[in-house]
């Protein structure tokens, strides 16, 4: 009972629609790298997911981190480097769910 598995099921049953700006920022984002991160926030009457914060390509994690809020739950995606097993960087999309350990439980 965290706040993403509620979010997930919320989605399922409760028609929470995305905004198209969500898709189209998220495809600059994979495609051209234009963001560092995109924080999505489902929006106070429940009903849309919205964006909330884009990051600038190279904004830090600490950046990032400093975005979320206590007390709430969001869906991010990351652009973060990894190394790969021939020690080449390489850049993968993560997407986050996060729920404030502090966040009221829905049942």
């Amino acid at each position: 009972g965290n706040c993403a598995s509620a979010a997930a099921s919320d989605f399922m049953s409760s028609g929470v629609q995305v905004q198209p700006e969500c898709l189209t920022e998220f495809e600059q984002m994979k495609i051209r790298s234009a963001y560092q991160y995109i924080i999505f926030k489902i929006t106070d009457d429940k009903k849309f997911i919205e964006i909330e914060h884009k990051g600038d390509k190279g904004a830090s994690f600490d950046d990032f981190c400093s975005k979320l809020p206590d007390n709430g739950c969001r869906y991010a995606v990351l652009d973060v480097e990894i190394d790969t097993k021939s020690g080449a960087t390489a850049n993968k999309l993560i997407f986050v769910a996060w729920s404030d350990d502090n966040a009221p439980v829905k049942p």
